[in-house]
Order: C-alpha cells, then structure tokens, then sequence
C-alpha cells in the first residue's frame, strides 16, 4: 500500500532576508490561493508564526518544500524539516537592486582605454559612480558592467563603464540604442 501524499505543508520560519516576493508566489501557486491569502501567510511566518497552507495537488508538497528552502524559509511536510543551506545567503533580483534608468542614446568604443562609453538621459532615479548599468536579456538575467566615472553632457550624461573589447562587442550586438535600461546599485562583496 503506498502513503498517500501529504495534503498541508507547515512554514515553520525563514532566514535573514528571505526572498519574499517568490515565496508568495510559490505559496499562491501550492495552495491555489489569491494575492491577499499568500501575503498575509508569508507575512505571518516572517512575524515568527508557523503557518500551514493546504496543497492543491497541482503541486507537488515536496517541491514546494524545496523551493521555500532555496528562497530563505524553513518548512514542514509529513514530519520532514526543510531548511535553507547552511551557506544561503540572500541574493536580490536585479529589479531589487534597481536605483534608476537610462535610455541609451549611443554607444562608443573606448575599450583600448578601458571603457564602453555610453551617452543617454537618465530616464528615472538616480546614478552615480560605483552603480552598475545593465543590459537585461531575459526577466531574471542582466549583463552588469560597473560604472567608472559619469559626465554630465548638455540635458544628458556619458557613462564611461569599464570594460574590454568583448563587453563591446556583446553590448552593440544586443543594440541597446533607443532602449532604458537598469541602473543598479553597487555590487554587494
């Protein structure tokens, strides 16, 4: 006779900084539940409650249980502890990291000296040396270079970015001319 799968999944706690956002989503999309129900069940959790969210079916609970661990929370299922890796450390999405935007106006060659020099307007936020420019390719991935030194130019600005002849070449073949594009904070070391 098999066991018969687990129908509740326990969310016992979280780490420092847990990936928040993601973990509604994962909890929505387990217990087949809206925006308001998950949010206010992560919420809870990050309050120092335990909460259990029933399983759909459309998900399998170990799974579920395996995803809360990678975005930060501890949980529960049929008396088995999922946990975060002991090495687990909070790493933002680079939509958290965003400080600003920039629409790209051109783009130059300077990589014999060093740099991709970038010429635009800032289109939202803010910018400064040290932040990062970013070329996204898909929803979670973005190409990051780091901003070396920023000049102002008439209504717009010059991003001098370091950089080599590759950045170049993949930045131009992308033709992020005409596009904004994410600046975002500083690299975390």
């Amino acid at each position: 006779m098999s066991k018969a799968s687990s129908s509740h999944l326990t969310i016992t706690g979280a780490k420092s900084y847990p990936r928040k956002i993601d973990a509604i989503k994962t909890v929505r999309r387990a217990a087949d539940w809206g925006l308001k129900e998950a949010k206010e069940t992560i919420d809870a959790v990050l309050g120092g409650e335990q909460r259990t969210i029933p399983l759909s079916g459309k998900t399998s609970g170990e799974k579920t249980a395996q995803r809360l661990a990678e975005l930060g929370f501890e949980s529960e299922l049929d008396g088995n502890p999922f946990y975060p890796s002991e090495e687990w450390v909070y790493r933002p999405t680079w939509a958290e990291e965003q400080r600003g935007s920039f629409e790209v106006q051109t783009l130059r060659d300077l990589t014999t000296s060093g740099f991709l020099c970038i010429e635009g307007t800032l289109a939202s936020g803010e910018l400064a040396t040290g932040d990062r420019i970013g070329l996204p390719l898909s929803g979670s991935v973005v190409v990051v270079l780091p901003i070396a030194r920023v000049k102002a130019k008439g209504d717009g600005m010059i991003i001098y970015s370091t950089a080599n002849a590759e950045d170049f070449v993949f930045w131009n073949a992308m033709s992020p001319v005409g596009e904004v594009v994410p600046i975002l904070s500083p690299a975390i070391s």
